[in-house]
């Protein structure tokens, strides 16, 4: 009778010692972290248009971050097989915080310093500002499932709030490991349930960004999407292939030819179920007891994450050629600023955003590639000039046990491909000492000019007021005449056309400052005299344009119903790009933080637009 892999301690063949430091580091592992991350930085190109939706279409490439919880859980597992005594668990507490805490706070830092709204939707006062700040601070956002916190300022640090609540859950979870793996594995789906249950409830709305009047409402995004406790079962899986892998990799020996085609077999089959996961969502979708929150439970990972599991039971065994190819020194590079990689991307995509506008006439492939070469060479100078040496010295706060300190002496062990060579000369980008970090900052500085030099020359505003625009700001409403947003479009004036009691159409008219792509969204809110929103409407700017050159003018007309005016005291106009990037009026009666414009409706405009129906 054989004996189950995962709990059998009879093996031919004694397995290799993981309790010992200085076991090998799996290189194959760390490079495609890299190839995770790219997959997510494609993801998010797309969404700004950098890249067509038909070129990545219908591969969920969003769901690498899946990988990424897999991942953890299988080396946390392979590095840390036990944690017995209280010395081991808070030195590993504290390596895994300088593991992670430097370069989110660089990045956060980096955002704040460069973007023009970093906290990601408007704010009504400081404390808006400070407390979703000092939540990304402690890395915590992602256990509130409010809008205000999961998203706020970087996006892509949720996940990096999900993965310290792993390492947070890491002792408890290894305790006794390979004796109640087979209890913690199934109770980690049932916690995955219960979160998708709680999702699917009637009551929380789907929202996944800011929603004025939604920021403090629980929503089923902050509960499945990003919630710990309902992404706790992928990484308990990676845990679970760890010790697979433990209980396996010794007694099993397929070669290089067979090692190679299992590699291929498991990359094909994730790409496969990538490609096929958007219609076998669909399809689950109409099961009620999955629900809205089971379908994106398993569209963010649930249903890739065993298939990440094998990818990486395959690639740690590191017998073939792909799993060699891997293992070479410029692959390992790029893994192991990869995780730089993954929290500067959306820092800069949010720069971008900003500025696209002025962009529109530069082939997308161009701003492809400066955007790449900023992001991988900044990515480099973060892991070498912060969070390398930064996580060495917090290690250094919490003397080591006996068993792990021994492993310093073989650091240089950590640059050895499996076959044993030293990789000396890659050992200047492995290994940056202070001329290789300063060439660095160097080269990032002059991409920085280079980029922000051709920017000044694209943003250079004009202005001719033509008669049309002159006679449209006559008739407008005086409070909104002539304001200019960002520089970028100047408000001739609003108006307003009574419908009787079919309600009022707001009447906007625009001229350009300068060329620009019409990609904003105009958001038009009925503000009451408290200065509550009692209903809001976005539209797309003038969807019949697609740019707009200097001078050009256009009007933009939004009907409001009776019904939506009742208490109405004034309009407030905004226009933004998604939820990241707000244009601010430079002028004129402004609220949430001077991201939106204020125009009162007069007595006798809301009086008509809100009398009785006089028809039969």
């Amino acid at each position: 009778m054989l004996a189950h892999p995962l709990t059998s301690s009879q093996h031919p063949v004694r397995p290799p010692d993981l309790t010992r430091p200085a076991a090998r580091r799996l290189h194959a592992l760390t490079a495609l972290r890299f190839v995770a991350a790219a997959a997510i930085v494609v993801t998010h190109t797309a969404d700004l248009h950098l890249l067509p939706r038909s070129a990545i279409s219908p591969f969920l490439l969003f769901q690498a971050v899946s990988f990424f919880f897999v991942l953890s859980g299988f080396i946390l597992a392979y590095v840390y097989p036990a944690l017995d005594t209280w010395n081991a668990r808070g030195h590993f507490l504290l390596a895994r915080f300088a593991r992670i805490w430097p370069a989110h706070i660089i990045a956060l830092l980096l955002l704040i310093l460069i973007n023009h709204n970093p906290l990601g939707y408007p704010a009504h006062s400081a404390g808006d500002w400070l407390r979703p700040l000092g939540v990304n601070l402690l890395m915590l956002q992602s256990w509130l499932p409010y809008p205000w916190v999961y998203f706020a300022y970087n996006p892509a640090a949720w996940s990096i709030s999900t993965e310290f609540a792993f390492y947070l859950m890491f002792p408890l979870l290894i305790h006794r490991w390979s004796r109640t793996w087979w209890w913690k594995l199934p109770l980690a789906a049932a916690l995955a349930v219960l979160m998708i249950a709680l999702g699917n409830r009637p009551d929380v709305p789907a929202s996944a960004a800011p929603v004025p009047g939604q920021l403090h409402q629980t929503t089923m995004v902050g509960l499945v999407y990003s919630h710990p406790v309902a992404r706790l079962f992928e990484f308990v899986l990676g845990m679970t292939v760890a010790l697979l892998w433990r209980r396996t990799t010794a007694a099993l020996h397929l070669g290089r030819i067979a090692g190679t085609l299992l590699e291929l077999a498991a990359c094909i089959l994730v790409v496969a179920n990538m490609y096929y996961a958007a219609g076998f969502i669909h399809w689950a979708r109409g099961f009620a007891w999955i629900g809205p929150g089971g379908a994106q439970w398993l569209e963010q990972g649930g249903s890739v994450c065993f298939a990440f599991a094998a990818l990486i039971y395959v690639m740690a065994r590191e017998e073939g050629w792909i799993s060699r190819a891997l293992s070479a020194p410029p692959a390992v590079l790029l893994g192991e600023i990869s995780f730089s990689v993954y929290l500067l991307q959306q820092v800069l995509l949010m720069w971008y955003g900003y500025h696209s506008p002025y962009l529109y006439a530069v082939a997308p492939w161009k701003i492809l590639l400066i955007f790449w070469s900023v992001l991988l060479v900044a990515a480099f100078l973060v892991w070498a000039a912060a969070e390398r040496p930064l996580r060495r010295s917090i290690v250094r706060l919490w003397p080591a046990p006996p068993e792990r300190s021994a492993s310093r002496s073989g650091a240089r062990q950590a640059l050895e491909v499996p076959g044993g060579r030293t990789r000396s000369r890659w050992d200047l980008l492995l290994n940056p000492g202070p001329r290789v970090t300063l060439a660095a900052a160097l080269l990032i500085a002059l991409l920085a000019g280079f980029v922000l030099a051709e920017l000044r020359t694209l943003e250079q505003p004009h202005i001719s007021f033509t008669p049309e625009f002159l006679a449209a700001r006559d008739q407008a409403v005086p409070e909104s005449r002539g304001i200019r947003f960002d520089g970028r479009f100047v408000l001739a004036g609003v108006r307003y056309h009574n419908q009787g009691d079919d309600g009022l159409d707001v009447i906007v008219t625009w001229q350009a400052l300068q060329p620009a792509m019409l990609a904003f969204t105009e958001s038009l809110a009925v503000v009451g005299a408290d200065g509550r929103t009692l209903a809001r409407i976005d539209q797309p700017q003038d969807p019949d344009q697609g740019t707009v050159s200097t001078g050009e003018m256009w009007t933009d007309v939004i009907h409001l119903k009776a019904e939506q005016l009742t208490g109405a005291a004034a309009i407030g106009l905004s226009l933004h790009v998604g939820d990241q990037m707000t244009l601010m009026p430079d002028a004129g009666t402004r609220d949430l933080s001077g991201a939106r414009l204020r125009v009162p409706l007069p007595p006798d405009v809301l009086s008509t637009a809100t009398a009785p129906s006089s028809r039969p």
